[in-house]
């Protein structure tokens, strides 16, 4: 199986994403689209903290 890299800034990187994602919404006819946007950037984001915890919790393991 594929290791994912989970070390690096990706937590940092997906919440400036959430702001600068979230003013789109005041826009005229955005907001259901930049909603379903975030939805998605939040469940890659629940994803990913999800692997880190098992990743973490793994005995034995260097990091």
């Amino acid at each position: 199986m594929k290791s994912i890299n989970l070390d690096g800034a990706w937590p940092i990187l997906i919440f400036v994403i959430l702001f600068l994602v979230l003013p789109l919404s005041t826009l005229p006819g955005l907001f259901n689209a930049v909603f379903v946007l975030l939805m998605g950037i939040a469940l890659a984001l629940a994803a990913l903290l999800i692997a880190a915890l098992i990743v973490g919790s793994r005995p034995g393991r260097e990091r």
